[in-house]
C-alpha cells in the first residue's frame, strides 16, 4: 500500500543524508520506487553491509532498480517475483562483480539471460542459487556458463539449481 512507499522514501532520504547506519537486512516488496530519487535509493541500498541481506520482491521502477543494484555492498541478494530487463540484469552482474557474494533468484524471476551470461565469473560473487520455475527456466544456460567459467554445479533438481566457485 501507500504506507510502504512512504517508509521507503523516508528511509532512502535518511540514508542519503547519512542518518541511517549500517543495516543487516532490507526488504523491498510490492512497491513502486519510480518516484524515489535514484541517489536516495542507491544510498539506501548501500546501507546494507557486507554481511547483510537485501531482498527485492515485486519492485517496480526500472531505472531506479538499476541504480539500486549498481550500488550494492551487501553480501547476499535475494530476488523474488521480479522482472529484470537488460539494464537491470547488467546492474545485477555489476553487483556480483563488486559487492554481492551470494545471489538467490527465487520464484517468478525473469531476467536477460544473455546479459547474465556476459558475467565473467570473477569478482566477489561465489554462489548463485535458483529456485522453482526460475531454476527450470535458466539452468541449461547457466550450466553451460558455469562449465565455461570453472564454476561447479552443486545442486540440480527440478526446483533447485546451485552453482559455486
Amino acid at each position: 500500500g501507500d504506507g510502504d512507499i512512504t517508509i521507503v522514501t523516508c528511509g532512502a532520504a535518511l540514508a542519503h543524508h547519512g542518518l541511517l547506519g549500517p543495516v543487516d537486512k532490507l526488504v523491498l516488496n510490492d512497491v513502486d520506487v519510480s518516484e524515489v530519487p535514484a541517489q536516495h535509493l542507491a544510498s539506501l541500498a548501500s546501507c546494507v553491509d557486507s554481511s547483510g541481506l537485501l531482498r527485492i520482491e515485486n519492485v517496480i521502477g526500472g531505472q531506479q532498480i538499476v541504480s539500486l543494484l549498481t550500488n550494492l555492498k551487501c553480501g547476499k541478494l535475494s530476488i523474488d517475483r521480479q522482472i529484470l530487463g537488460r539494464e537491470e540484469t547488467q546492474a545485477l552482474v555489476q553487483a556480483m562483480l563488486s559487492g554481492v557474494r551470494w545471489v538467490r533468484l527465487m520464484e517468478k524471476v525473469t531476467l536477460d539471460v544473455e546479459a547474465l551470461a556476459e558475467y565473467s565469473g570473477q569478482g566477489v560473487c561465489r554462489e548463485v542459487t535458483l529456485w522453482c520455475e526460475t531454476a527450470a527456466r535458466y539452468k541449461e544456460e547457466l550450466r553451460t556458463w558455469a562449465s565455461n567459467r570453472n564454476w561447479r554445479v552443486t545442486a540440480d533438481t527440478d526446483n533447485l539449481f546451485i552453482i559455486k566457485r
